[in-house]
């Protein structure tokens, strides 16, 4: 993963706190997302063969890998504003 660019703190900027719980929320969100996704039943017997159900298991697998790396981006933020 490359470098994540975090803000500064300035006298001008948007309150540290502020932008802290606004990325917080956001990692929330994801959080529930995540959460969602994985409620949804998710079973071989729903598509047409194994091989099938194998390539639909690595596109859901690889979209969650990529909300995880949305939420480390966000985390990394928020612990940078503390």
């Amino acid at each position: 993963m490359e470098t994540i660019i975090t803000p500064i703190k300035t006298l001008h900027g948007t309150n540290p706190e502020s932008l802290q719980q606004d990325y917080i929320t956001a990692m929330n969100k994801i959080s529930e997302a995540v959460d969602a996704i994985h409620k949804v039943e998710f079973n071989a017997r729903d598509y047409q063969d194994m091989d099938t159900f194998f390539w639909a298991k690595k596109q859901r697998n690889d979209q969650l890998k990529k909300l995880s790396d949305i939420y480390d981006y966000l985390e990394t933020i928020a612990i940078a504003l503390n």
